[in-house]
């Protein structure tokens, strides 16, 4: 989900090009409702919300609502119109937020527990809230995913009992009480809507759909569907707690769409708005697994980028950045200091009504008769000036109180930086904590001029036909008397970064929703690889050259510090605890797959105690945690890796032996593709898209292998 920062980085955010004295304006056109859209499909004239029994409608409290869609709508215009002009602050209308001021009572996350029936779940964050995943297993049924299909296997005969086909890309499975929940990524057909104020609303072709289906595999041989609920939106993240689904998705705001549950929208009602300024519906889907009974709220938020979630409270973290258009008001603001007076003047009053494009017309015509020295001088100024400006990239938190199918805003909050994955954040009793890298950015205005086209008293153009054998020449006199082209500067506004990353950590109180404390300037230049918190000990690693691990101790929320700090070869991408003071730690060296074993149980004195390293090797777990599997009765550690040392590559499964002062690669079971491992009683399944390799433990003899088919 997270694209490299440091590509982003090194290249402004976008650069427009503009021609000064023919400048097109910046914000895109939105229709407006009530009116006839060009899409095909069903009509409908919903009733509030989905009409299905088991839907169940609950009102939004702690939040700004609405009381009919036409409030809605215009509401969205609104919103639309501020952030695409995107005036400053000071220029636009601010939309408020009535927001809750219920208490957070603190969640302790419990230790792990010894299961009754030994077989492997899924590796998650948070002890007791299961994630997505494409492999699940019950200790008698093993779900995979693969495309389309869902095969359901038994692990008991060894064969594949049932599979399920479904239309759009399996994203995920959960598995709970004899129920298997199927989660699907499509494209939503196109479709228009009339709601009950003669309004009408549309589900553009293309929009991004996600389906949850609940199937009954108590008997896998003849798998039941028993509910198929469709919501518009892309996947951000999913939880199961309680035997409750939670699916959180984000759906661009456009005027004239609504999220849609099952081809009629949300419940009015149960949409609330949390951004002053939104740009996305983020939307909550939840699933009550037993009765299968589902609500569905939506946010006006900006768009999700990581979800967490403890034993009552749900996260959902947007990080935002200097935008261009921020980047251009910016730009205007300061240009407007060093023109004459009629022309500062144009230029507020047009954005003080928001029009960015009248704005840049009227600076435009200014600069346009300026000589080269003169603009070179002026845009000289420009860029000194906002070099001054340096802004950073933030994030912003939706924290949201759950029971069951009971949802409600907590509050929100922002925090310097941007996050890494969802183990940059995790809670801590009344706290919530945070690590982020922040980068600061300016505004850099560029200007080059046209190479002039050769001017010349005329030429020809010869032209020659072939007609039944007869060939015919022509030629045409062509720039005689033309007069030399006019070149115009072209002038573009970008974003840069304006000096070295630092790494923070932020402790926030949830009951007041501000940060209580903070760790400044880590690893400066570097960024974050790799967060856990174990307790009350945050480790966290950076990378650049050489990969430290720094120990920061939380046992004061409001006071963190760093209690030491660890330098050794390579980076780790994923930091998984052990036995009390051991971290495992998964990530590179050079071109190897690197697996350390760190002593932490004196954070001040930190050691890298072992290290295995495979050659020319990469494994999933490199970003996706979900590929790690640890057997704690056979100390043994499974990681999905593939060697490209040979060609093909080779794929299978590395099974480490890890004990108090070392880690060992016991054996690599071969398995082309291997992405997961878990383990039920005595055996071990290696599983890939296409097949399920079984073996004993804990000798790791090969038993069979069951083909997907």
């Amino acid at each position: 989900m997270e694209v490299e920062m440091d590509k982003w980085r090194t290249l402004a955010l976008v650069i427009v090009a503009l021609v000064l004295g023919s400048l097109v304006s910046l914000a895109p056109h939105y229709y407006l409702a009530p009116q006839q859209h060009t899409t095909s499909g069903v009509t409908l004239v919903p009733t509030q919300g989905p009409e299905d029994s088991r839907y169940v409608r609950l009102q939004l409290t702690g939040v700004l609502t609405f009381r009919s869609y036409g409030e809605l709508v215009e509401y969205i215009q609104k919103a639309l119109r501020i952030s695409t002009s995107v005036t400053s602050a000071s220029t636009y209308e601010r939309l408020l937020l009535a927001t809750s001021e219920r208490a957070v009572a603190p969640v302790a996350t419990p230790a792990p527990a010894k299961l009754e029936v030994r077989y492997s779940r899924t590796n998650v964050q948070v002890e007791g809230v299961d994630e997505l995943d494409v492999v699940k297993t019950d200790g008698r049924l093993i779900a995979v995913a693969s495309g389309s299909v869902v095969y359901l296997v038994d692990a008991i005969s060894k064969e594949v009992a049932g599979k399920l086909e479904l239309s759009g890309g399996v994203v995920g499975l959960f598995l709970s009480g004899g129920r298997l929940a199927v989660v699907v990524q499509d494209v939503h057909a196109p479709l228009r809507l009339i709601l009950p104020e003669l309004l009408t609303v549309a589900v553009p072709a293309g929009t991004s759909n996600t389906t949850v289906v609940v199937v009954d595999v108590s008997n896998a041989s003849k798998p039941e569907v028993l509910l198929r609920v469709q919501v518009t939106g892309s996947l951000v993240g999913s939880r199961l707690l309680n035997n409750f689904i939670y699916l959180v998705l984000s759906q661009p705001l456009a005027s004239g769409t609504l999220p849609v549950v099952n081809g009629n929208p949300i419940d009015v009602g149960s949409i609330g708005v949390v951004e002053d300024v939104p740009e996305s519906y983020t939307t909550i889907l939840i699933v009550d697994l037993a009765t299968l009974k589902y609500t569905a709220y939506s946010f006006l938020t900006g768009p999700g980028s990581w979800v967490y979630m403890s034993l009552s409270k749900l996260y959902v973290a947007h990080t935002s950045r200097l935008s261009i258009y921020r980047a251009y008001v910016m730009f205007l603001e300061v240009a407007s200091k060093f023109v004459p007076a009629e022309v500062a003047d144009e230029v507020g009053n047009y954005l003080a009504v928001g029009d960015l494009a009248k704005a840049m017309e009227s600076l435009g015509r200014y600069l346009s008769s300026l000589d080269r020295s003169s603009l070179e001088s002026l845009v000289a100024r420009v860029n000194e000036e906002l070099s001054k400006r340096v802004e950073v990239d933030e994030t912003a938190f939706y924290v949201f109180e759950v029971d069951g199918l009971n949802l409600g805003l907590l509050r929100s909050f922002k925090v310097p930086g941007s996050l890494l994955d969802q183990f940059s954040m995790e809670e801590l009793g009344r706290y919530f904590v945070v690590s982020t890298t922040v980068t600061p950015l300016v505004v850099r205005v560029y200007y080059t001029y046209p190479v002039p086209l050769p001017q010349g008293g005329g030429g020809t153009i010869t032209v020659v036909s072939y007609y039944r054998g007869t060939t015919t020449t022509t030629t045409i006199a062509v720039g005689a008397g033309g007069r030399a082209e006019e070149v115009r500067p072209w002038v573009g506004v970008g974003v840069e970064p304006a000096g070295e990353t630092e790494n923070c950590v932020f402790t926030v109180d949830l009951e007041v929703g501000r940060v209580a404390g903070s760790l400044r300037g880590l690893a400066k230049g570097e960024r974050i690889y790799a967060a856990r918190l174990i307790e009350r000990t945050l480790y966290l690693v950076t990378f650049r050259q050489v990969d430290p691990l720094f120990a920061i101790d939380l046992s004061n929320p409001e006071e963190p510090k760093v209690l030491g700090f660890l330098k050794v070869p390579g980076f780790s991408e994923y930091l998984h605890p052990l036995a009390p003071g051991r971290l495992l730690g998964v990530g590179v060296e050079e071109s190897y797959l690197k697996v350390s074993l760190y002593d932490v149980e004196e954070p001040g004195s930190m050691e890298e105690v072992s290290k295995v390293l495979i050659s020319c090797s990469y494994s999933p777990a490199l970003w996706d945690h979900k590929a790690v599997t640890v057997d704690y009765d056979y100390t043994y550690v499974y990681l999905p890796v593939t060697s490209y040392c040979t060609y093909p590559p080779v794929g299978g499964l590395a099974v480490l032996k890890f004990r108090d002062d070392s880690v060992e690669l016991v054996k690599l079971l071969e398995h082309g593709n291997s992405i997961r491992a878990l383990y039920i009683g005595r055996e071990l399944y290696s599983i890939s898209v296409a097949e399920v390799r079984v073996y004993t433990l804990p000798d790791l003899s090969y038993v069979t292998t069951i083909a997907l088919s």
